[in-house]
């Protein structure tokens, strides 16, 4: 399905999306929607996804380090979740947090 929405459906592997109602209540006011600025590799780790990651890591032209609105990158957020091999992974490939 990711091959397909990148090689048929002309989908950017670096484009970011996603918003949430109040991910933090203390910080946003009560009915505002964010963008959280998350590629797919974000939403890849965060899910614990490794063979979404590892296909995504491998793509040419991918933003291994891209930051979300809070200045997480998919490496941040997968240590975060302890997902380990997605660590593994994105280190590898040249990730830093």
């Amino acid at each position: 399905m990711v091959r397909q929405l990148l090689e048929e459906g002309g989908a950017g592997v670096n484009l970011s999306g996603g918003s949430a109602q109040y991910p933090d209540p203390s910080r946003f006011p009560k009915d505002e929607v964010i963008s959280l600025s998350r590629t797919p590799l974000h939403f890849a780790a965060i899910s614990g996804h490794l063979s979404v990651v590892r296909f995504l890591a491998d793509w040419e032209g991918v933003n291994i380090n891209a930051q979300d609105a809070e200045g997480y990158t998919p490496l941040d957020h997968a240590i975060g979740r302890r997902h380990g091999k997605i660590v593994r992974v994105l280190k590898n490939h040249g990730a830093i947090s």
